[in-house]
């Protein structure tokens, strides 16, 4: 599972997500780069995808960081 993280279409990170000991739940860490510390929103995209089993998801969000 992959993830990255946008900034007005702009790639500003990755996410690597890692099973987190349940079905269908993963989890990743991302700490805010300091030159995008003055960011309103964050985009993170999500792409999962499991070949033998032919599944697949795709799902866009938008975060807004409080500081």
């Amino acid at each position: 599972m992959r993830g990255e993280v946008f900034h007005q279409d702009t790639r500003v990170g990755e996410l690597d997500f890692r099973y987190a000991g349940r079905v269908n739940v993963f989890e990743a860490d991302f700490t805010v780069p300091d030159v995008a510390k003055d960011y309103e929103v964050l985009d993170v995209r999500v792409t999962a995808a499991q070949a033998p089993a032919g599944n697949f998801g795709y799902q866009r969000r938008t975060y807004k960081l409080t500081p």
